[in-house]
């Protein structure tokens, strides 16, 4: 008998002591759930993953169209050396960068010397302009007058001072092309090199260089910086022989570039303007050049969605982009960047390289892209039709419609 009242209370202990750990246990997930969720005070994650894009030196117009993108769509930005070194960079870094800018010579250069088969295409923003800086004292004023001077130092031991940026830079590669077209050996010249634009801009103040070469923009902050209160002979490419720029450039724009963007037009004088007479002040002056792309690439293993992604909301938000980079460094000049985000020319692809295929995708829903071969009436004539006709490959008919 005493037995079984002994285990009567020892199971009545045992219900009430359990009753109790599930109360406290449900006031505690309570308390948990309310003051320890991290949703309440953190902003959720969509689990996806985030890539990052090399962009170029801080303060430039490649870093800011990087971030502006930034802020439409989740991607990290990282500031580079140079827009060359960015396809190595991600090349041989792809777990830490996958996405980069560079200039559509950057890109066919890079992979004709490295056959490398990781990178691919996703779109283009705007033209870069490819020009010559000249000292003002010199008086030159075209491409054969350059060459003459070069010469003639040359043959009196007085070489003219030529600042050149490192190879990290796109400006180093077209330099090099640039001067093997004008039969000029680096051994004409004397050869000054700058470890970035600011360094060239400050050695050309202090009279160490009398010119140098740029593949540019008219918002390039050191340039502008440097033209408020200098005056300097900017000078194009477009009298070379198109002949010796199609053999050492896969693809180019003519341009005619009025230099005013660039410029300011002050009076005529022996020492800040070199043109033979004032008769340009006031009026556009136009030269002949040459321009390439600014390009957006990336490691062809990034997946579809996000690409797919990513360059949907860049053409949703184009107009938007667009005019955060028309207000850029925005001054008197118009200094407005050539066919910016251009729908058509953003696309275009020359099958040098591959498009990713979550760009590839999006090109064919828009209807850039197509096989049908009846499509092809919808070409627009005024934008790169003939382009686009002569220089399509072999994996797909491309066309632009109208916009």
């Amino acid at each position: 008998m005493e037995f079984t009242y002994i285990l009567l209370v020892l199971i009545f202990y045992l219900l009430v002591r359990e009753k109790k750990l599930i109360e406290l246990e449900y006031f505690e997930n309570i308390f948990y759930n309310k003051f320890n969720n991290h949703s309440i005070y953190t902003i959720k994650s969509n689990n996806k993953d985030t890539y990052t894009l090399l962009t170029d030196y801080k303060f430039s117009e490649t870093h800011k169209l990087g971030y502006e993108i930034s802020k439409i769509y989740p991607i990290n930005i990282n500031i580079s050396k140079g827009m060359y070194s960015n396809l190595e960079t991600i090349n041989q870094q792809g777990s830490v960068y996958q996405l980069c800018f560079c200039t559509e010579n950057d890109l066919y250069n890079y992979t004709k010397n490295t056959k490398v088969d990781s990178l691919r295409y996703i779109c283009s923003f705007y033209r870069m302009e490819m020009l010559f800086f000249i000292n003002n004292k010199l008086r030159i004023t075209t491409i054969d007058d350059l060459i003459k001077l070069i010469m003639e130092k040359n043959n009196e031991k007085k070489k003219l001072r030529f600042g050149q940026l490192t190879d990290d830079y796109s400006s180093y590669h077209d330099s090099e092309k640039i001067l093997n077209c004008m039969n000029i050996k680096n051994t004409d010249l004397e050869i000054i090199k700058c470890i970035s634009i600011g360094d060239l801009i400050k050695k050309y103040v202090k009279d160490n260089i009398d010119f140098f070469y740029l593949t540019t923009t008219s918002k390039n902050i050191h340039l502008i910086n440097f033209l408020k209160n200098n005056f300097i002979n900017i000078i194009g490419i477009g009298n070379i022989k198109s002949s010796l720029i199609q053999a050492n450039f896969d693809m180019l724009f003519k341009t005619k570039l009025n230099i005013n963007k660039y410029n300011k037009i002050v009076k005529n004088n022996e020492d800040i303007f070199s043109y033979n007479s004032n008769s340009g002040l006031g009026n556009n002056i136009y030269i002949n050049t040459y321009s390439t792309r600014l390009i957006l690439v990336c490691r062809k293993e990034i997946p579809n969605q996000f690409i797919y992604g990513l360059l949907n909301t860049i053409y949703k938000k184009r107009e938007i982009l667009k005019n955060k980079m028309y207000k850029l460094y925005k001054n008197n000049k118009e200094n407005n960047l050539v066919s910016l985000m251009d729908p058509f020319e953003m696309f275009y692809n020359r099958n040098k390289i591959k498009y990713h295929e979550g760009a590839f995708n999006l090109y064919k829903k828009l209807g850039f892209i197509t096989y049908d071969k009846n499509k092809l009436n919808l070409l627009n004539s005024n934008v790169k039709s003939k382009l686009l006709i002569e220089n399509n490959g072999p994996y797909e008919l491309m066309f632009s419609r109208d916009k």
